[in-house]
């Protein structure tokens, strides 16, 4: 997790760009290889394919630090005025079919993308199933910037009036509920052992702000919900 993995930043964008983008981008990429013969338009095209691809290459090979998508940032706007070229790939975007696909696509990707609102740093698309495994693929700012710990103060003090015990970065043997931030979980932010009883042992219950788990500390091994 600390060091990251082998084409950390091709897995990150398969999980974290909307999968409405990631289809779109693979439309423009089926036209421009049906109009490849048309050479004015290939070199026109490569301008925006091949920035991206060096960025992402680049950061792949060279940087070992791998602590977010945020890094290939750049290679984004490229890709987006790509995706915009299907508009201009001749007649093909005529067809009820393309149109009805690119509109589907575009608000899939909005309502997505509106599903985690306000706490969009935590993104994931739909790949990762249950919300809450996103943990399991990606960490450090993909998921959590600080821009939770808000939601923290505030359930404990809706649930003080309960008198439920909660314990903020617990400890083995602790009974309640548990709460840990997802970086410190997985040993980014603290020793990589420390909560390894917690990761071995529970499931999340639930989140805050999708950055911070909450786990059920009297049911070990207790299912996702």
């Amino acid at each position: 997790v600390r060091h990251g993995f082998k084409d950390y930043y091709v897995y990150a964008f398969f999980r974290k760009v909307p999968l409405g983008t990631q289809a779109l981008l693979l439309i423009a990429m089926i036209i421009l290889i049906a109009k490849f013969r048309r050479l004015k338009i290939l070199s026109n095209e490569l301008f925006l394919i091949v920035p991206p691809l060096i960025i992402v290459t680049f950061f792949s090979l060279f940087s070992k630090s791998q602590i977010g998508i945020r890094h290939v940032l750049p290679a984004f706007p490229f890709l987006f005025v790509f995706i915009s070229k299907i508009f201009n790939f001749g007649g093909i975007i005529r067809s009820r079919v393309v149109k009805a696909v690119v509109v589907i696509m575009s608000l899939w990707v909005v309502l997505s993308q509106l599903s985690y609102y306000p706490v969009y740093i935590a993104y994931f698309n739909e790949s990762v199933g249950n919300r809450l495994n996103a943990y399991k693929h990606l960490a450090d700012s993909n998921i959590d910037f600080g821009q939770s710990r808000g939601y923290v103060e505030r359930y404990i003090r809706l649930n003080s009036r309960n008198r439920k015990i909660i314990h903020v970065c617990p400890a083995p043997g602790q009974k309640g509920i548990g709460i840990v931030g997802i970086n410190d979980l997985l040993g980014v932010t603290v020793e990589p052992d420390r909560y390894k009883w917690l990761r071995d042992n529970y499931e999340p219950i639930g989140h805050l702000g999708f950055s911070y788990l909450i786990f059920d500390l009297n049911s070990p091994g207790k299912k996702v919900i």
